[in-house]
């Protein structure tokens, strides 16, 4: 047979005599119920342990407890508990000492505690105080370090400003520094041709007789107006290379397109013929008032259109 089945029998025939015990001693209760002078019956029904225990106490079968035996041990039992009374005593009042001691420290610490409250709410507007304090102080903080960077950013523009104008300032010494040495071989040149003229010119005048012939006085003409053209070319190297429009024979020969700082002696003679003759054929351009600046343009057209003009 299979175990389990075993068990499961087992199980159903111990719950059956259960069963059968518990309905023997309710029949049993109701018709032989115990006499209530009988305490012994009475502590066995207290102390029965199954059904088929309480039907045998309420047949009358059942061994009565051993009074003596229990008697002894219940001696037994209290001398024990007065021979152990006395530590128990000693026990008890170091207990209360220790209970009354901690009672002392526990008044001390609430009435440190009250001490500690009433300190920190003295310590509470203090701290806000303070707390006021740290905020304005981190504002005053913020603004500073916002001036600084406003002062550091304008510094910075500031040095960028000078950093280009000392640029353009190195730029502008260099370009002066070009014009200068444009100038100086500009002068060269002068020297160089002024010194040609003034050679020729003595070696026209040995050339010539001494009677006060048409020829002597033509040369020094001649003489003087070259020396008139080789200052106003030493006057517009010093003004640049600017004709001032108040120097009409440099203005029209700058306006004919020769180049004044270095002409040779056949073109100077034909600036002062081209001068002379512009200035009797357009006296109303050529008068030109001091300190006034005007351009000169020259046009020149073939002979068969037949027209030649100067506009101012």
């Amino acid at each position: 047979m299979d175990p389990v089945s075993a068990l499961v029998m087992e199980q159903g025939d111990r719950h059956h005599n259960e069963h059968i015990q518990l309905a023997r001693l309710i029949a049993l209760a109701l018709t032989q119920p115990p006499e209530p002078s009988n305490s012994t019956q009475r502590q066995a029904i207290l102390h029965a342990e199954s059904a088929g225990a309480l039907v045998d106490i309420l047949r009358g079968q059942y061994q009565p407890p051993n009074s003596s035996s229990e008697l002894a041990q219940l001696s037994v039992d209290l001398h024990s508990a007065e021979a152990s009374n006395p530590s128990f005593q000693k026990r008890l009042g170091s207990s209360l000492d220790q209970v009354a001691q901690l009672k002392l420290h526990l008044e001390t610490s609430e009435r440190e505690c009250h001490l500690w409250k009433r300190e920190v709410n003295k310590s509470v507007g203090l701290v806000t105080s303070l707390r006021k304090a740290l905020t304005a102080f981190g504002a005053e903080l913020k603004q500073a370090r916002a001036a600084q960077t406003a002062e550091v950013t304008a510094t910075q523009s500031a040095l960028h400003a000078a950093e280009l104008m000392i640029k353009s300032r190195g730029e502008a010494i260099t370009a002066l520094s070009r014009s200068i040495v444009e100038r100086d071989e500009a002068y060269k040149i002068i020297q160089g041709v002024s010194a040609k003229h003034f050679q020729q010119l003595q070696e026209i005048v040995l050339s010539l007789d001494d009677d006060g012939s048409h020829k002597l006085h033509h040369a020094k003409k001649t003489i003087d107006e070259m020396r008139e053209t080789i200052l106003r070319q030493k006057r517009v190297i010093s003004r640049q290379g600017f004709v001032p429009m108040h120097d009409p024979h440099m203005a029209v020969a700058a306006g004919a397109g020769l180049d004044v700082p270095g002409m040779d002696p056949a073109s100077l003679k034909l600036n002062a013929r081209l001068c002379r003759l512009l200035a009797e054929r357009f006296p109303e351009v050529m008068r030109i008032p001091d300190g006034e600046d005007r351009i000169v343009e020259l046009r020149i057209c073939s002979r068969r259109s037949g027209s030649a003009g100067v506009q101012a």
